[in-house]
């Protein structure tokens, strides 16, 4: 099951009011959910069953300022380099 496409499929596909809010980005008013997965989507008012659940960030004009402010990537530091040295090996010798 793909994301609900109506206020009135978000319940029943397990997404849960969990208040509202201003964007920090537009100013537009938003309705904030909890995922079934328990992730906080910021949604466009609803004001009737009938209307179309929108993700805000899908209509924010100011959405790029919050994508670059996700978690920062971790930096992939490069493997060292893993050679055979004649002091790493003296145990082969030793016998």
């Amino acid at each position: 099951m793909g994301f609900p496409t109506k206020a009135e499929e978000m319940e029943p596909a397990g997404y849960k009011l969990n208040g509202f809010g201003t964007c920090r980005g537009c100013g537009e008013k938003m309705e904030w959910y909890i995922s079934p997965r328990g992730k906080k989507i910021p949604m466009n008012v609803m004001p009737n069953p009938s209307s179309p659940a929108v993700a805000h960030w899908t209509t924010c004009k100011e959405s790029p300022l919050f994508r670059d402010k996700a978690k920062p990537q971790e930096e992939k530091r490069p493997e060292p380099a893993r050679s055979v040295t004649p002091a790493s090996n003296r145990w082969r010798d030793e016998g």
